[in-house]
């Protein structure tokens, strides 16, 4: 058990100070005002890392760890993220909103995926993962909590 996490360490140090990085970032005033959360902003730098500079970033030693962060994770914090949704707010803001985000939702999810897996190669499991905090990321622009663009 001590060496499994032990192998997983290097690769969960780099997110951690991607992390670190993102909370940092998320305070920038100008980034701020952009409205960038840190998970938005630690999404966006790891699919940096991942797309344009992996093979020099990722030792060996890295790689289980970064993985383990990709597959496990990333995947339970997004849906953790994903609960502050209640249903209170779905009540509130009614049938014809609900229809309008999923149709946005789904047509980002499906978007997404047409371009990270034709366009960018990317793998199944990366894309969907990519395509969903996207299609998450909209649906909190578009849902109660969003500000000025509900409809």
């Amino acid at each position: 058990m001590i060496g499994a996490a032990r192998g997983f360490a290097p690769g969960l140090c780099v997110v951690a100070a991607i992390s670190a990085l993102a909370f940092l970032l998320a305070r920038v005033p100008a980034i701020a005002a952009l409205g960038l959360s840190a998970l938005t902003i630690a999404i966006l730098i790891g699919a940096l890392c991942g797309n344009l500079g992996h093979r020099r970033l990722a030792s060996p030693a890295v790689r289980p760890g970064l993985q383990f962060a990709q597959k496990s994770l990333l995947r339970f914090g997004v849906a953790l993220y994903g609960l502050n949704l209640s249903l209170q707010q779905i009540v509130q803001i009614g049938p014809a909103a609900i229809v309008a985000d999923l149709f946005v939702v789904s047509s980002t999810l499906a978007v997404g995926w047409w371009v990270g897996y034709r366009w960018l190669k990317m793998d199944r499991d990366a894309v969907l993962l990519a395509s969903a905090a996207g299609a998450y990321y909209v649906g909190q622009t578009l849902g109660p909590n969003g500000g000025d663009v509900m409809l």
